[in-house]
């Protein structure tokens, strides 16, 4: 596995089930974050 596909796996392992399948169709690692943190701007976690 590649270490990118291996970074995949692991952010999308414990993920809602919403923001998993607003982020499965992310190509790469870097692109799920970004989706990820402009998911949860302006949320109470404080992204």
């Amino acid at each position: 596995i590649e270490a990118d596909d291996q970074a995949i796996q692991t952010i999308l392992l414990d993920l809602p089930e919403d923001i998993y399948t607003a982020v499965d169709s992310c190509e790469t690692a870097q692109k799920i974050w970004l989706r990820f943190q402009q998911m949860m701007k302006g949320s109470d976690i404080g992204i």
